[in-house]
């Protein structure tokens, strides 16, 4: 399986680094026999000036470079999101347009999260089909690409081997869905415990049509957002709420119909997902990481890694030991 991750300015390493632990993860748990002969191959597409600045991209893994205007075909294509304005990003670079066309005409699986959804409406790729992005970017992009679909509710949205993802914790369980079909169920569901906030239902293909199943209003995404950014703090649902703009008992029935959880339940379950990706930095140590995510008592944050992961933060760390990747 050949993996293309897409290199474009302001693209955002978390959108690579998600994508290359599930399938990394994903193979390791396939027979040797399966992984010999089914290979995973990395690839790191853009130009040749961006691909000679290693500074700005991942050393995943095995690797490889390409640059856009080799013709060369990939099984799955990865369009990270951008920070900032992405219509900068994209001006001028007919490039990746170009290259993006004959990976859709060759009927590679495309991914792009949150802002990179904006290359594939620039593209043309979306004309007449539904897309989601980023939601502070409704607006802006509904305004510049008219012929999309955009479906402002929808987390997930599919048009063939197209797939939109509107966050990181979207396209988390995207992946984990594509886990399914690629490596099959079981595997599937291992990966869904390690990788994901809460059981869903992504195996069921439905939840990638217009409207999807998990849903997110601008309320409870200002509120994800403070807690994100504020976990290492000692945060309480009063405090949630009044950042947001609402009282307590609209912020928790917002996040009970939208999330499917409290935010008081949100922040623990960020606070645990946030120190399984810390497990990977083996220069920090359990309590180091305890404190991090803003868990005090690193007995008590053991208990609770390993009741909501099944498995102890050690075991945990144990099982990560091979990086599918480092940030150079």
């Amino acid at each position: 399986m050949k993996v293309a991750f897409t290199c474009y300015d302001r693209a955002l390493q978390s959108g690579i680094a998600l994508v290359a632990d599930i399938l990394r993860c994903a193979r390791s748990l396939q027979s040797r026999k399966l992984q010999r002969a089914a290979p995973l191959e990395f690839y790191m597409v853009g130009k040749q000036e961006q691909l000679q600045n290693e500074g700005s991209i991942f050393k995943l893994q095995p690797l490889s470079q390409c640059l856009y205007r080799d013709k060369r075909k990939f099984d799955l294509v990865v369009l990270p999101p951008m920070w900032g304005n992405p219509f900068s990003a994209i001006k001028g670079r007919e490039d990746v347009l170009v290259w993006l066309r004959y990976q859709y005409q060759a009927e590679a699986s495309i991914v792009a999260t949150g802002t990179g959804v904006c290359w594939l409406a620039e593209a043309g790729l979306l004309d007449n089909e539904p897309a989601t992005t980023h939601w502070y970017f409704y607006d802006k992009f509904a305004k510049r690409y008219p012929q999309v679909q955009l479906n402002r509710a929808a987390s997930l949205t599919n048009s063939g081997n197209v797939f939109c993802a509107r966050s990181i914790n979207s396209q988390t369980e995207l992946m984990v869905y594509l886990v399914s079909k690629l490596y099959g169920l079981p595997i599937a569901r291992i990966i869904e415990k390690h990788f994901m906030h809460e059981v869903s239902n992504f195996h069921s293909e439905p939840i990638f049509r217009v409207g999807g199943t998990i849903q997110y209003d601008e309320t409870v995404a200002i509120a994800q957002s403070f807690i994100e950014k504020g976990m290492a703090n000692t945060i309480t649902g009063s405090d949630i709420a009044h950042f947001a703009q609402v009282s307590n008992s609209t912020l928790t029935r917002k996040f009970r119909e939208q999330v499917g959880m409290t935010p008081h339940k949100y922040l623990q379950q960020f606070r645990l997902d946030s120190a399984r990706q810390l497990l990977k930095d083996l220069k920090l140590s359990i309590g180091q990481i305890a404190r991090l995510v803003g868990i005090q008592d690193p007995h008590y944050f053991s208990k609770s890694f390993e009741a909501h992961f099944g498995l102890t933060p050690k075991a945990y760390r144990q099982l990560m030991k091979v990086k599918p990747f480092e940030a150079l």
